[in-house]
């Protein structure tokens, strides 16, 4: 088994609102409760760690260094499309192929499944792709 620390990032990066006067509503990503918030930024200066929407925040923050992915438990997973009891209309969202070694798209309904699932291809690639691919083929033919 292999543990891999995602890169640092902006949602390291401490709730900072700025010195400006000029309050918006915005989210950060609060690792000690590991979700996000809302907060007031005051629409200058402030650090990266600061998204228009809680999806955007989630999106970029899901993954987070002080988490350690292990490989069994994530890119190595198949897709795995979920089912939601309601009618929901799911979207297009990316995978990690441990055979092929890259990110691909797979239709996800939005409940279930498993953690070989990313809003993004940055993000699938951040996570498996660039981080392991070299580590692949030890742990599959191991």
């Amino acid at each position: 088994m292999v543990t891999v620390f995602i890169d640092s990032d902006r949602c390291l990066e401490p709730l900072d609102p700025g010195p400006c006067q000029y309050f918006q509503v915005k989210w950060f990503w609060d690792p000690k409760f590991e979700r996000c918030n809302e907060f007031h930024y005051g629409g200058c200066l402030g650090n990266k760690n600061r998204f228009n929407t809680k999806q955007e925040c989630v999106k970029q923050c899901i993954f987070k260094e002080h988490n350690p992915v292990t490989i069994p438990d994530l890119c190595l997973l198949d897709p795995d499309p979920g089912h939601c009891p309601d009618d929901r209309n799911g979207q297009w969202w990316y995978h990690f192929n441990a055979i092929s070694g890259v990110c691909e798209q797979f239709f996800y309904y939005g409940c279930g499944g498993n953690h070989n699932k990313f809003y993004s291809l940055y993000q699938c690639r951040k996570v498996c792709g660039e981080r392991l691919s070299p580590q692949i083929v030890m742990v599959i033919t191991v």
